[in-house]
């Protein structure tokens, strides 16, 4: 079967895909949420020690993680009238936004000890139960389209979409729910703000998993179904052959050093924009606005240079050109050659360093992404299974386990300073914060270098992604034909 069968089946439309692309909104908001507020809100705002918030996020990605493997097989064998990944996405939209409003509304009176476990359980019944949105939602880009070129251009739709849903709702909370009042202390310190941004943030989770479900439906009795049942002592091996990839090893090894920077990051970041930068909660409003900016040029740039370029050298080329202009400012600052704060080309130069940051860091996401799902049909040809499900928790298990070390490494490294607890900016002593970002930046961008510099390993370019299409057609048509009936 062509390529051009292929699409014409799916009937992939615009609507279908708009609505599709909707559903990454539930994870760009949780994540971007866990990232930006979290470790500030139970570590500043609540009284938990940093270090203990640190730990509770690690132990948190790492149950997430181990559980990643097991729902993306669940999902890739899963046999229902409603197909292999609709079920978990109508089963997990509700549950998942009331949980994580919960994680944002603990009961007031609570002991210290008290606070962590709720704080604790409340983040991995958030994990898991996203678990199921994030796996089977993401497998469906490998089912959606077989072509080289569109998977990039529908990862785009997706990454534009959960970055404008998380963008909108954290402008709208710094902007509004966290904003400085006269006299009081700072509004990034307020906890009713953080209570109706969890609130927000449930609704968008639920209703974004329900739209892109619903928007989906009508292609389920085209969707790839499971080949063979798989017995329950095979599941290990499946998942060695899956490991037997060289394409999946490399993008697994990138994302171990990727995965820790982007944990140190989130730990981090939010204390160095109101710290270091000493930025106001209008300030930090803005921010959101220029990302979104970034994100949409992302999205018209990414296919076009993947094109050109092709995925891996284009990948390549915008992360490392992320890892040079990110830190720039910061090392700027220290020797005393940016603006100083309260110039007028202060916070200007200050968003357009971060835009183009973005600009070329989603760029790469985008692209790095789509990279793996090429891997769906050269593990289809080596094993006759289709295993989007598995091949996309792979990742995701070192991602978010490794993005826990990172986070962790961010608590002990403010613990290391002797950060102060609930510091009010502009108060904290300027050598702890020059220590501090010493410290973060360097290491964050050598395990960027690290992560970027591995992909020029990754096998599968254009050419032999099509190559593997033809034998596949060639040799299984009947993985494409004949799929076993669902009940």
């Amino acid at each position: 079967m062509t390529v051009d069968a292929h699409e014409n089946r799916t009937r992939l439309t615009r609507l279908t895909t708009a609505t599709y692309a909707l559903g990454a909104v539930a994870f760009g908001v949780k994540d971007s949420g866990l990232q930006l507020f979290l470790m500030l809100f139970y570590g500043q705002v609540l009284g938990l020690p940093e270090a203990w918030v640190a730990t509770g996020i690690l132990v948190a990605l790492t149950i997430d993680a181990l559980i990643d493997p097991l729902v993306g097989q669940f999902s890739d064998d899963l046999r229902s009238r409603w197909g292999r990944r609709h079920p978990l996405l109508y089963a997990a939209a509700l549950p998942a936004g009331i949980a994580y409003a919960c994680l944002w509304h603990p009961p007031s009176g609570l002991s210290r000890l008290a606070l962590f476990g709720y704080f604790f359980g409340c983040l991995v019944l958030v994990r898991v139960l996203l678990t199921f949105v994030e796996i089977p939602g993401a497998a469906l880009t490998a089912e959606l389209t077989r072509d080289y070129h569109h998977r990039t251009a529908l990862i785009s739709q997706r990454t534009l979409s959960s970055w404008c849903g998380s963008l909108l709702l954290n402008t709208f909370t710094f902007s509004v729910l966290l904003a400085d009042s006269p006299g009081a202390a700072p509004g990034v310190l307020r906890a009713s703000g953080y209570q109706t941004y969890g609130k927000l943030a449930g609704v968008f989770i639920a209703s974004s998993t329900l739209m892109a479900a619903f928007g989906t439906h009508h292609l389920i009795p085209h969707l790839k179904r499971p080949v063979r049942a798989v017995k329950r002592g095979s599941r290990l091996s499946e998942i060695r052959a899956t490991l037997g990839s060289p394409a999946l090893r490399i993008m697994l090894l990138s994302g171990v050093f990727g995965a820790m920077a982007a944990g140190i990051v989130s730990g981090l970041d939010m204390y160095v924009g109101v710290f270091f930068w000493r930025l106001s909660s209008r300030q930090l409003a803005t921010f959101p606005v220029v990302y979104l900016v970034g994100v949409a040029l992302a999205f018209l740039l990414a296919a076009p240079v993947s094109r050109k370029l092709g995925k891996r050298t284009a990948a390549i080329m915008m992360g490392m050109g992320g890892l040079l202009v990110g830190p720039l400012p910061v090392l700027a600052a220290l020797v005393g050659a940016f603006p100083e704060r309260g110039s007028a080309a202060f916070f200007p130069l200050l968003l357009a360093f971060c835009g183009v940051g973005v600009l070329l860091r989603v760029t790469t996401g985008i692209l790095s992404v789509s990279m793996l799902t090429d891997v769906v049909e050269e593990h289809e040809l080596r094993t006759h299974r289709r295993s989007e499900g598995l091949l996309t928790a792979g990742p995701t298990l070192i991602q978010k386990t490794l993005s826990g070390v990172g986070v962790l490494a961010s608590g002990l490294i403010l613990t290391v300073v002797h950060f102060p607890r609930n510091a009010r900016p502009g108060s904290v002593d300027p050598v702890l914060l020059q220590d501090l970002v010493l410290i973060y930046v360097p290491l964050v961008t050598a395990l960027g270098i690290i992560s970027v510099l591995l992909l020029a390993r990754y096998p599968i370019d254009q050419e032999a992604h099509e190559r593997t299409l033809q034998l596949l057609d060639r040799v299984s048509p009947e993985l494409e034909r004949s799929q076993p009936a669902s009940p």
